[in-house]
């Protein structure tokens, strides 16, 4: 069982390191081995920042509605942060507006305990 994001970062580079144990092709499909490599360093570069958002153990929140999707991709990196922090901010809002159960479940999920 994965229950640290380190672990996590571990498998995925097991699964899509050519040469490795655990190599999964179908997990790499076309893209070729110099940009997994690539894609695996910047994963373990990010894990520093990333270790108090993703962890195990959490209860699973049931969503009862639609879910959006923002693509961001095409932006400039400011603009990605623009449009990030205003949905956030929204979102946020909407959440502690409400006051129901889903922004308790969000408050407990983002703690930095």
């Amino acid at each position: 069982m994965i229950a640290t994001l380190d672990e996590l970062v571990e498998f995925i580079g097991d699964k899509v390191t050519e040469g490795s144990p655990g190599f999964e092709p179908l997990w790499t499909g076309s893209v070729t081995g110099s940009t997994t490599q690539a894609f695996i360093r910047r994963l373990w570069k990010s894990t520093p920042r990333l270790r108090r958002l993703v962890r195990a153990g959490l209860a699973e929140v049931g969503l009862s509605s639609q879910v959006s999707v923002v693509d961001v991709h095409a932006l400039h990196a400011d603009a990605q942060r623009f449009v990030v922090a205003s949905v956030l901010s929204s979102v946020w809002e909407q959440q502690w507006r409400g006051g129901n159960s889903t922004a308790a479940g969000a408050r407990s999920w983002c703690s930095t305990s």
